[in-house]
């Protein structure tokens, strides 16, 4: 018994509880007040994607089709985490690493904001082929 009262608190004792958390930088929003943007705007992002999409050499021929990417805009502007929502569908890949490749290549839009904060923003993108 005695030694229970000597074991006991000191298991209690090195039961701490601590709550961590998140620094504002770190969280990542869907929804915000002010959305991101690329600069120049929609038709400068439209442009900047047509004129740095490379097309391989078509051996056969190849439906038109679109592969959803989602990225993150960092509160500096940087693109990161650029992944595949939902694929072209092709066996080759080719058109999923192109879109990657392209996103990735974005310079820095401005950042979105949250509550008169700039913050971490998660965006999806369709990124279309018309296969010529």
């Amino acid at each position: 018994m005695i030694l229970l009262l000597f074991v006991f608190p000191q298991l209690l004792s090195g039961q701490t509880h601590t709550i961590t958390t998140q620094e504002p930088d770190s969280l990542l929003y869907t929804i915000v007040d002010k959305e991101p943007e690329f600069p120049g705007g929609i038709q400068a992002m439209m442009n900047f994607i047509s004129m740095n999409t490379q097309y391989p050499p078509i051996q056969r021929c190849e439906p038109d089709g679109s592969v959803m990417v989602s990225f993150i805009v960092e509160t500096d502007g940087k693109i990161s985490h650029v992944t595949i929502a939902k694929g072209f569908g092709n066996p080759s890949q080719y058109y999923d690493k192109e879109a990657l490749r392209v996103i990735g290549s974005m310079p820095r839009w401005s950042p979105g904001q949250k509550d008169g904060r700039v913050v971490r923003t998660r965006r999806f993108l369709p990124v279309k082929f018309h296969i010529r």
